[in-house]
């Protein structure tokens, strides 16, 4: 017994020991975590170690680690080598004590690949409650802030229907498809749409949604208010649900998924503070919400975190948070960038601030904007406020959607910035307003369109809620609600389905005497390993129809023919989308395919109604390089314009535009600037509309 008592005695005495080490050579690492010496950390806290140079798997050993609590004492756990064998990470088996120190000691023997010795690492840091808060909302998001529309149905078995919206505008707006988070009552809407609002990918879910977008990993992501990230293949089937380490809740505002499938997101913890030691009349106890980055590999595992706790100061807010209050929205960060240097772009809304973070140390590289801005602001004099969606532009200049929130006159914008980052000078160079006609308190976002365009999302506000404008601030689209939906943002992707494979994303029928018709093959192929049943088709034209019955069924990893036919009822230039659909009660999967068809002749009446001739001839010579002739023929004066497209239907330049009097001309294509393909070129002269087909051969 004696001999038990003087064992636990020399025990304790070593975690004292332990727990009081010197800190040892913590500078010489590239990152840390937790930082050493910081505070208020979660006590179910990973630690991850990474001193940037690739380590030799083979003495990887549990025990090189120690880690110690001054009440939990020694804890055991997982060691696991991450991020391209540069990060150790340890995961205890056991969470640590409510406040307390926790030592962590890293021993001689790590070994990197090219023979180096690791040096000995000691450093501590301290935890804080359990807390079993994390569920805790953040007032600014609560759909009674906003009048939520609760009507919708809770039943996502009920039929396709989504909340009401229309085109205002649609001149030239960029051709990829639009991915729409809508939430009405509490049933979310997963749209995905083309520019005349015609769906091929309908979802619904149960929940409020933010931020539905295209990964680069090819995959479909969308969050669920309050604290849930999922996945999901371009099918509709549900792939993964992205978590956060455990003591953190998940923040539904930014998910970006890398091309490793690692993937970055926002987290919150709710800290108990005295906010008497910073405020007068603060709470003694006050719960403050403040935001964390992580960085989780493809397993789930935490490879790198950032805490806004450890790098802001508690002040830093403006005077419109209210330090007194109980429970504190402190930060409020709503995105995240991967910056062209690998660092990390953060939008800190209730700080006004964008704040660039070092990607390996987690130190702040500068802060724009706010109580501790470090940048000279240039040509604006008004600034921003309550910002959402930061991002970098293809042109290096840094974007993002200002709110405009508590600036006077109100009203939310488009911003622009170049930014010095040595001599830190920002330089505003665009701020798109809308005239200064939309106010949103919140909400929003900015898209580079890969034309040119920039597509704004307008947060809360319901007409306009989505605007595209070109480069010269013209809308180019734009939609607005007709009854009231909940949207976050909005994106525009290159987005196909894999549910069925379509082999062409255009047929072309040629030209076709009125009367007759023509019949083309299109070929639906089935990768999946279960039965794809196409039960849809139709297309708004009639002179294009389908000539097979419906339902079709494709066969697990077959094939299937779809006959199409186009019998021209009058003379005419005919172009048209045809949509492919599987639909059920909680999913529709569609593929477009444009139609093309025409008749040789066009007959136009002049005011006297007599039969005219207009014509637009055949390119000659056709294929071509490196140029060919395009020739037309006018009875009378009219304003010509003749574009070029690509197949897809967008429209490549503009060839002829002019005022030309009756008589046939002929006009030189050069093909610089064009690959080879199959083009289009279209000819507009009063009413007559005719197009025909080139092929460039380089």
């Amino acid at each position: 017994m004696r001999l038990n008592f003087y064992l636990l005695i020399f025990i304790l005495l070593g975690v004292t020991f332990f727990c009081s080490a010197q800190e040892l050579n913590f500078k010489e690492y590239q990152y840390i975590s937790p930082m050493p010496n910081s505070k208020l950390n979660t006590p179910y806290t990973s630690i991850i170690i990474r001193e940037g140079s690739v380590l030799d798997k083979t003495n990887i050993l549990n025990s090189l680690l120690e880690v110690v609590g001054s009440k939990s004492g020694f804890h055991n756990g997982e060691l696991l080598l991450v991020e391209n064998s540069k990060t150790i990470l340890f995961k205890p088996y056991q969470p640590f004590a409510e406040y307390e120190s926790v030592t962590v000691k890293l021993k001689d023997g790590i070994i990197t690949t090219t023979g180096t010795e690791f040096p000995e690492l000691v450093f501590t840091f301290s935890t804080r409650d359990y807390n079993s808060q994390t569920h805790i909302i953040e007032y600014e998001h609560s759909p009674v802030d906003y009048n939520y529309d609760n009507s919708g149905s809770d039943d996502i078995s009920s039929p396709l229907t989504y909340p009401e919206f229309a085109v205002t505008t649609n001149n030239n707006p960029m051709r990829d498809y639009l991915l729409l988070g809508l939430t009405k009552g509490s049933t979310g809407h997963l749209l995905i749409v083309d520019n005349d609002l015609t769906p091929v990918f309908y979802k619904k879910v149960l929940g409020t949604i933010f931020d539905f977008k295209y990964q680069a990993t090819g995959e479909l992501t969308y969050n669920i208010y309050s604290a849930n990230s999922y996945g999901m293949d371009n099918s509709g089937i549900p792939t993964r649900q992205y978590i956060i380490p455990d003591g953190f809740a998940l923040d539904i505002h930014e998910l970006q998924v890398l091309e490793d499938s690692s993937y970055y997101l926002l987290g919150r913890e709710h800290l108990t503070i005295d906010m008497s030691q910073y405020v007068a009349n603060g709470d003694t106890a006050a719960l403050l919400i403040a935001h964390t980055i992580h960085h989780m590999d493809a397993n789930d595992n935490e490879i790198w975190r950032w805490r806004s706790f450890d790098h802001y100061d508690i002040t830093d807010v403006d005077n419109f948070i209210d330090l007194t209050q109980h429970q504190i929205d402190w930060t409020h960060c709503n995105a995240i960038e991967i910056d062209r240097d690998g660092n990390i772009l953060l939008s800190t809304r209730n700080f006004n601030e964008i704040t660039k973070i070092n990607r390996q140390s987690g130190d702040i590289i500068w802060r724009f904007g706010g109580e501790k801005n470090q940048f000279q602001f240039q040509n604006d004099n008004r600034g921003f406020s309550r910002q959402h969606d930061v991002r970098r532009f293809s042109n290096g200049h840094l974007a993002f959607f200002d709110n405009g929130k508590y600036l006077i006159p109100a009203y939310s914008s488009f911003v622009e910035y170049i930014l010095d980052e040595q001599d830190l000078i920002a330089r505003l160079v665009r701020r798109y307003s809308r005239d200064q006609t939309v106010f949103t308190a919140s909400r929003g976002g900015v898209q580079e369109l890969g034309n040119g365009h920039t597509l704004i999302s307008w947060g809360e506000n319901q007409a306009p809620s989505i605007t595209e404008i070109n480069s010269k601030d013209s809308i180019e689209f734009e939609i607005i609600f007709t009854s009231y939906a909940h949207q976050y943002r909005s994106y525009r992707f290159n987005w196909k389905t894999n549910l069925f494979i379509v082999n062409v994303d255009s047929m072309d029928f040629g030209s076709v005497d009125v009367g007759d018709s023509s019949i083309r093959l299109i070929e639906l192929r089935n990768p999946k390993d279960e039965a794809v049943i196409i039960n849809e088709i139709f297309s708004r034209e009639s002179v294009f129809s389908v000539v097979d019955s419906l339902p079709l069924i494709i066969p697990p990893l077959k094939s299937i023919k779809l006959r199409l036919m186009f019998k021209p009822d009058a003379n005419g230039y005919y172009t048209d989308k045809l949509n492919i659909r599987s639909v059920n009660d909680t999913l529709l999967i569609g593929h477009q395919v444009v139609l093309i068809g025409g008749t040789d002749v066009v007959p136009v009446q002049d005011t006297k109604h007599t039969v005219l001739s207009y014509s637009l001839s055949q390119n000659f010579p056709n294929p071509f390089n490196p140029e060919t002739t395009i020739s037309f023929s006018l009875p009378q004066r009219e304003r010509v314009i003749i574009k070029i497209y690509n197949l897809l239907g967008e429209e490549i330049f503009e060839f002829i535009n002019g005022e030309f009097n009756a008589g046939d001309y002929s006009f030189k294509l050069q093909s610089d600037g064009l690959a080879s393909g199959i083009y289009l070129y279209r000819m507009n002269a009063g009413e007559f509309i005719r197009t025909r087909k080139f092929i460039l051969l380089k």
